[in-house]
């Protein structure tokens, strides 16, 4: 009996290790792509414009780096709430809240724009030093991201627990590819920094036009 028993639990854990493959795999080169999207543009920048011209995109990218993480908090508290919802049946009153949620985090990522915008001596100060106030229409321009990333990092999550198809290694992998060509395409800073914006913008977007396709299928089922 006891080796009945073993013998089915192995069955069960190969069962449960496959699915976690399954499920896990196509997910990786997602998280190369998450990595490059701020690594790559500075190692471009260097490489085509020089220190000067990274010291910039450094700055802007780490004053947006140092918000966004309040973000992806309630993103990654939402995965087990998710896929409970998914198990018991209760996707309405999950959707609903994942919704609130989208408006909420899109006055929050509003209302950081609009001060970084209006200030953004004040934030460079506050992170870096008074050297960096040169940086300060990057710093304006690259802050636009910040709503796009805001959405990504809220849906990410939802959409992985919802979903076994890796929708968000695709979406990475588009705005991957439109990062590249921004970056090698534009000839100047700032045309570059409002690329790099459409490419977050495309990732945003992708991800709540994402969400909202399973939510239809969701409500279809």
């Amino acid at each position: 009996i006891g080796l009945s028993i073993g013998t089915r639990l192995i069955a069960i854990d190969k069962s449960i290790y496959q699915e976690l493959l399954v499920f896990s795999l196509p997910r990786i080169p997602g998280e190369f792509f998450l990595f490059s999207l701020s690594a790559l543009p500075l190692i471009i920048i260097n490489r085509r414009f020089g220190n000067y011209a990274t010291a910039s995109l450094a700055t802007s990218l780490g004053l947006v780096g140092s918000i966004t993480p309040f973000f992806s908090v309630i993103g990654t508290m939402l995965l087990p709430y998710v896929s409970k919802s998914v198990a018991l049946g209760t996707t309405s009153l999950m959707q609903k809240r994942v919704t609130i949620l989208i408006l909420l985090y899109v006055i929050l990522a509003g209302i950081s724009i609009l001060l970084i915008y209006s200030i953004p001596k004040f934030f460079i100060y506050i992170l870096f030093s008074s050297e960096y106030y040169q940086f300060a229409n990057e710093v304006k321009i690259m802050s636009i991201s910040t709503l796009f990333q805001s959405l990504y990092l809220l849906l990410r999550n939802p959409i992985d627990a919802v979903s076994k198809i890796p929708f968000n290694t695709f979406n990475l992998m588009v705005t991957f590819i439109i990062l590249i060509l921004v970056l090698t395409i534009l000839d100047n800073l700032t045309a570059i920094c409002w690329g790099i914006n459409f490419a977050f913008m495309t990732l945003g977007l992708n991800s709540l036009m994402t969400w909202k396709l399973i939510s239809r299928k969701l409500k279809i089922e």
